[in-house]
């Protein structure tokens, strides 16, 4: 190359900025997406997770419920009152298994699995967010 042809090398200098401002404006194009892209993964996620929070939220009220109606059934105290419980075996004792038959047990059981089922999807959109890339 000769440097002492001005004109040449001023061409040359011209076609390396350009070339460097089309490398420069690719680069930019491809940060915007790459950011644009985060930011609507980061919408997905959230929205997965509050869908997780809101069906744990309510397995965990429901299981609350079924648990408030064991507690009503007073089988502790039963149990402690054994002595009573014989005397008073008739009256005490329907009422005592109507309470039981009174709880959802086959409920109770699907609200756990429906908690598993949001805490197991949970961890999934945790997992997601920790490794966005699957590394």
């Amino acid at each position: 190359m000769d440097y002492n042809n001005e004109e040449m090398v001023n061409k040359k200098l011209v076609r390396y900025q350009k070339l460097e401002f089309v490398m420069q404006s690719v680069t930019a194009l491809a940060m915007v997406a790459i950011a644009v892209t985060v930011l609507i993964l980061a919408g997905f996620i959230m929205k997965k997770v509050n869908s997780i929070y809101d069906a744990s939220m309510q397995s965990l009220s429901k299981i609350d419920a079924i648990s408030q109606e064991i507690s009503d059934a007073k089988l502790g105290e039963t149990v402690t009152h054994i002595n009573d419980l014989t005397e008073q075996a008739t009256g005490d004792l329907a009422t005592t298994m109507e309470k039981i038959d009174s709880i959802d047990i086959e409920g109770l059981n699907e609200e756990i699995g429906r908690l598993h089922d949001s805490i197991t999807s949970l961890n999934e959109a945790v997992d997601t967010m920790a490794h966005p890339f699957g590394g």
